[in-house]
């Protein structure tokens, strides 16, 4: 037997690009050009076992799930008139690009920073009948917002999970007013 074979082998799953949330969600609760700069709370490659099936051992890389959720809130903000930018960096070495858009930045803006991290992953289990599991958490750069979100009680995939878990972002009251707060200071 070969040590590959005594060992077993990692896999590192990659995150699911969700559907886009329905037009409804969260619509014209955000302030109208609205300026925000997410960033990615991992800069380097965060490995965490989710579950072990025969010898294989399966993973998630925490940096590149935050970078697909990063991707996502900049899609769906963008979407309700809200200009992100996605700090430089935060993508780099992921399998997820920046949004090609036209740039509706504002020149010398200053955009009120969001580090935003994927704390937790669970992979399904077909045992107990639970669903995948996805935590977040959010924390302004000023020290003035932090939260955290945890979505999967009801959920089947990954997809689904990454679906309810930007829906809660965005339909979050305190970071709603959070939002507009930092648009009035600017």
């Amino acid at each position: 037997m070969s040590l590959l074979g005594a060992l077993g082998c990692y896999h590192t799953m990659e995150p699911v690009k969700p559907p886009l949330l329905p037009n409804e969600v969260a619509q014209g609760i955000y302030p109208l050009g609205a300026l925000l700069r997410l960033e990615n709370g991992y800069s380097g490659r965060e490995a965490r076992w989710i579950r072990t099936e025969g010898l294989h051992r399966l993973e998630v890389d925490l940096r590149e799930w935050t970078a697909r959720l990063l991707g996502e809130l900049e899609i769906e903000l963008e979407r309700r008139q809200v200009s992100v930018v996605v700090a430089e960096g935060s993508l780099s070495g992921t399998s997820v690009s920046a949004a090609a858009r036209p740039d509706r930045r504002k020149k010398g803006g200053v955009y009120p920073t969001l580090r935003v991290w994927i704390s937790d992953v669970k992979a399904p289990s077909p045992e107990s009948g639970q669903g995948s599991y996805l935590a977040a958490e959010m924390e302004s750069e000023a020290g003035d917002f932090s939260a955290s979100y945890a979505v999967g009680s009801k959920v089947k995939g990954f997809k689904d999970a990454f679906q309810e878990l930007k829906q809660s972002i965005l339909e979050d009251a305190r970071f709603q007013a959070w939002l507009k707060k930092k648009q009035e200071e600017i």
